[in-house]
Parts: structure tokens; sequence; C-alpha cells
């Protein structure tokens, strides 16, 4: 089986082509892993630091509750729910 040149270059052109074109879809796909990658990892400093607001609040409760956070509640004056009373 004999190949003439125009139908050689005419497969080299498609082959070259698909080549560019998984070459793109390649691109977007490394791109798209490394935005997902990326939220994930600030997704996980956010978890984390809502870990350490979420303790800093629970101990700040426990200490209000027992009278030891260092803040005196006098009322609030000037309201009329002091008013009424």
């Amino acid at each position: 089986m004999r190949y003439r040149i125009s139908d050689a270059s005419k497969k080299i052109d498609e082959l070259l082509r698909k080549s560019y074109l998984m070459r793109a879809e390649y691109g977007e796909t490394l791109k798209a892993a490394r935005k997902a990658m990326h939220e994930q990892e600030m997704a996980e400093i956010e978890m984390t630091a809502a870990g350490m607001r979420r303790e800093v609040a629970d101990s700040q409760v426990e200490k209000a509750r027992f009278g030891l956070l260092g803040i005196d509640y006098d009322g609030v004056s000037g309201l009329a729910v002091d008013e009424q009373v």
C-alpha cells in the first residue's frame, strides 16, 4: 500500500490538531484541579480558625457563668426595659 505525500501531510496535520486540543484540555483540567486544591486549603484554614474561635467563646461563656470573666454586669441604663421594672 502506497501513501501519497498529501495523505501523509493530512494525517500529520490531523494528529497535530488532536495533540493541540489535548494539551488545551489538559491545561484546563490542571487549572481546575489547582483551583479546587486551593479552595480546599482555604476551607481547612477557615475551619481551624472557626474551631479556635469556638474554644475561646466556650471558655468565655463558662467564665461568665461563674462570674469570673472580669466584667460586672450592672444592667444597661436608659433602656425602656429598665424603666418598666
